[in-house]
């Protein structure tokens, strides 16, 4: 198959192939292997019954329904009905081909790397089927639907559509046991565990809940499948989104569709750039406070001083009227304990375990209790202002449905402000946390930074204006939220019957996706693991990155407090590297802590003045 027929797929010279894949010999001699070289056979004389190869070479990428016409004597929509029907032909028969790969492996019993190898030939035969079916300017002009019936059916990751695929359960991770699943393996080491499914190739994995089933998709094409929701198929729910809506409530992060379309025009007003004037004075204050109690040569504990930082904002533009900023950071200080014990609930969904009384749960309760109170009190004491300060608290209790005219409820308000606050704190503080890391092991990195940070600001704080005039200091954010995105783990549920990467999903079925792997797919984002922020160079993004990249979600449902976060985020870095360079203050290995948000395990850091 080195000839250029139209799409054909290069599975006759699988041999060839397979040894470059490393697929082993064994795998090449069953009975499945045999049936993909018939299928194979099929689809090469479906393409060369479109026009041979011999005026294929020499034509290109000629009209291939004038040529249609003038072969086979066809009037202009016989030849466009003729190539339809050969497209819809040729699909079902490479679908049914893709299909027998997994049984393949199946057959023959390979491991993990075997299998791994079989699906990269699959995701490459994929793209090349797309690739000999794009279509060119004169040929959409002549046939627009015949490509979008191609996509319809096939597309790169999986087949989602009706009629051309054969339902099946997807597969089950490695190592679930009896009545567990991989319970113990969440608890014990997560990150492998998801890595290992991202590994094998399958675009939908099932992990097991004990004997509830959660599937992980694996592939950025499906997981902005999911995220864009066209036809209302998914919402916000599965194991995480549960748990987090058992502590927050029904907010913006975790309601439905249904009260989202309600609750978004509201909080947008309460999130418009015009209230950023106000708040960015008081991100430089606290983020200088940080800054001027280091001392030069001094240990901090960055990730709590971070923490600390994204939770004294909190304070000030969230919720700043007196005497009330203390319950706001008692607010805040039960949120780690509470993100800790939001991990545990997501992966064992067994409400009677977490009504023991283990220490655990008695931490997790009186948390839940300190938050609750303290939400109730701001709350009745902000209706009672006659002048309510200048904060987001005030927004948000300002704005009014659109529809109806009505503002929020008591118990709405403080789900939103418990939203926020956890948005806040501990995704802010993760996201600088791991910067300052990834700065302390790439001074080259750092250097540029400095020098952007000083050419702009000349040892300032930032204000607004400033922050595009810093795109080196935004790529490097860029990155690192790349590398370390704070919602490492993220779910949805299914609303009707649903097919998705192959394989049938009953209404209600639990959707898991990690932008932590989706991040580092190196067929995405070349050498992944290096922290590179010059890849977001608008010179240098691609769109296939640009959808692979969801630290803040998709669609309708992407993150309203983006902008707001990455304006801290921007305005703590240069306050901080305009004074400080930051070491690391041992050689002990920061490892990700893998809760709710993807926080560093412990990050103690030597402070040097520059």
């Amino acid at each position: 198959m080195r000839r250029r027929t139209i799409g054909a797929l290069p599975v006759l010279d699988i041999a060839e192939r397979a040894g470059h894949y490393e697929c082993p010999a064994k795998a090449l001699r069953s009975p499945v292997a045999e049936r993909m070289r018939r299928l194979a056979i099929e689809v090469v004389v479906l393409d060369n019954g479109i026009v041979s190869v011999e005026k294929e070479e020499m034509a290109g990428d000629v009209n291939l329904v004038l040529l249609l016409e003038r072969e086979q004597g066809l009037t202009r929509q016989g030849a466009i009905e003729r190539m339809c029907a050969m497209v819809s032909d040729r699909t079902r028969r490479f679908v049914e081909l893709r299909g027998t790969l997994p049984a393949l492996a199946d057959s023959v019993g390979l491991d993990s790397r075997d299998r791994a190898a079989l699906m990269r030939y699959e995701r490459d035969a994929l793209e090349t089927l797309m690739r000999g079916l794009r279509l060119g300017p004169a040929r959409r002009a002549l046939h627009p639907h015949v490509r979008e019936e191609v996509l319809r059916r096939c597309v790169p990751g999986g087949v989602i559509v009706s009629g051309v695929v054969t339902t099946r359960k997807a597969p089950v991770a490695p190592g679930a046991l009896p009545g567990l699943g991989h319970v113990p393996q969440l608890l014990r080491d997560p990150l492998r565990l998801f890595g290992s499914a991202h590994r094998d190739g399958a675009p939908v994995t099932r992990i097991m809940l004990g004997n509830r089933a959660a599937h992980l998709v694996t592939t950025p094409q499906l997981v902005r499948t999911v995220l864009s929701n066209v036809d209302g198929s998914f919402d916000k729910g599965g194991p995480v989104m549960n748990a987090i809506r058992g502590l927050l409530g029904n907010g913006l992060l975790t309601c439905t569709a249904d009260d989202h379309a309600r609750q978004r025009p509201m909080m947008q007003v309460a999130f418009a750039r015009t209230h950023l004037d106000a708040y960015v004075p008081m991100m430089a204050q606290c983020a200088r406070e940080m800054a001027e109690s280091w001392t030069p040569g001094g240990t901090v504990a960055l990730d709590a001083e971070m923490l600390r930082t994204a939770i004294l904002v909190a304070c000030r533009t969230l919720i700043s009227a007196e005497p009330y900023g203390t319950s706001v950071t008692a607010m805040a200080d039960a949120i780690p304990e509470l993100v800790r014990g939001l991990f545990r609930r997501t992966v064992v969904p067994l409400p009677p375990v977490h009504r023991l009384p283990l220490p655990s749960n008695r931490r997790y309760q009186r948390a839940e209790r300190t938050l609750a109170a303290a939400m109730e009190e701001i709350v009745k004491h902000y209706r009672s202002l006659e002048e309510p300060p200048d904060d987001l608290l005030s927004h948000i209790m300002a704005v009014s449905d659109p529809a109806t005219g009505l503002g929020m409820t008591d118990g709405e308000i403080e789900d939103q402000v418990r939203t926020v606050l956890t948005a806040g704190t501990e995704t802010t503080a993760s996201l600088l946390a791991w910067t300052f890391h990834l700065l302390g092991g790439h001074p080259d990195v750092e250097d540029r930074l400095w020098k952007e940070l000083d050419a702009v600001l000349g040892g300032r704080v930032p204000a607004l204006s400033d922050l595009k005039d810093l795109p080196y200091t935004k790529r490097v954010l860029t990155e690192a939220l790349r590398l370390y995105p704070p919602g490492w783990l993220l779910s949805r549920t299914t609303t009707r019957r649903v097919r998705l990467g192959g394989h049938e999903l009953e209404r209600g079925a639990e959707i898991l996706f990690s932008p932590y792997f989706l991040h580092r797919d190196e067929d995405t984002f070349p050498e992944p693991d290096r922290f590179l922020p010059d890849r977001w160079l608008p010179q240098a993004v691609t769109s296939r990155q640009r959808e692979a990249f969801v630290a803040m979600g998709g669609g309708r449902r992407k993150c309203i407090g983006d902008v707001f976060g990455m304006t801290e985020a921007t305005i703590v870095l240069a306050v901080v590297a305009s004074r400080w360079r930051l070491r690391p203050a041992n050689a002990t290995a920061v490892r990700p802590a893998l809760r709710i948000v993807l926080n560093p395990s412990a990050l103690p850091m030597t402070a040097e003045p520059r």
